[in-house]
This record gives structure tokens, sequence and C-alpha cells, in this order.
């Protein structure tokens, strides 16, 4: 889990989208403690979260695409 990316990704991901605001909620007295611990540990909460990381990625690919394309073949001819 230390050296791949992917799980990096996700988890930051995971950390601005879910982590922050339930804390946020938390400290306020929005939600109890268990409900963000259910909101948190969610399955569906995590495979949403690894759908947003894997299209956020490919579209950072494909947006810098020509770049990438112009690097290669400099160095490869």
């Amino acid at each position: 889990h230390l050296i791949n990316p992917a799980i990096w990704l996700t988890r930051s991901v995971c950390l601005i989208l879910v982590d922050i605001p339930l804390w946020m909620l938390n400290s306020f007295g929005l939600i109890s403690g268990n409900t963000k611990n259910r909101i948190k540990y969610s399955s569906i909460i995590s495979k949403i979260i690894g759908v947003i990381a894997f299209v956020g990625s490919v579209a950072s690919i494909i947006a810098i695409w020509d770049s990438v394309m112009k690097f290669f073949h400099q160095i490869f001819g």
C-alpha cells in the first residue's frame, strides 16, 4: 500500500470529499460519531470514491496526452 499511487490517489480523494466534510459535521454537532463512521466506512462510499479517483486520473491523462506523446517522440525519435 505504501508504494501504490492508486491507493494514495483514492485516499486523497476520500479525505477531501468524505473525511473533512464528515469531520466538520461531527465537530459542529450535526451528526454523531457513530453516523460519521457508518458513512465513512460504507462500501458504497468507497466504491464511489474509487470511481471518482479513476475517472479523475483518466481525465488527467487525456488532458496531457499531447505533451506525453511529444516527450516520447523526443526520447525515442
